[in-house]
């Protein structure tokens, strides 16, 4: 019986994603990087579900590894942003 949970334990742990491309996934309460698009880790959270008997899975998968990266925000740059020439004055309208 306890091979049999050392197992599963490891079955369960190994097939978590706790790092993309993008960057290392984050915990529910984690802060998360706005120059990242998160989202859902569906894989982590069902491994975390099937893995509920073991108390260890879940709360690894909920503090670690929630929310997966999937992409860079793109770095938008607007015209007003960038600095005027000098003696420029811009009035409100």
């Amino acid at each position: 019986m306890k091979r049999m949970l050392l197992t599963l334990a490891f079955l369960i742990l190994s097939g978590c994603t706790y790092e993309t491309e993008h960057g290392r996934c984050v915990g529910a309460f984690d802060e998360k990087d706005p120059a990242l698009t998160y989202r859902l880790s569906v894989g982590n959270v069902f491994w975390g579900i099937v893995g509920f008997e073991l108390l260890y899975p879940p709360i690894k998968v909920v503090a670690d590894a929630t929310f997966c990266p999937v992409a860079r925000v793109p770095k938008v740059e607007f015209p007003w942003s960038q600095q005027l020439p000098e003696g420029v004055i811009v009035l409100p309208r």
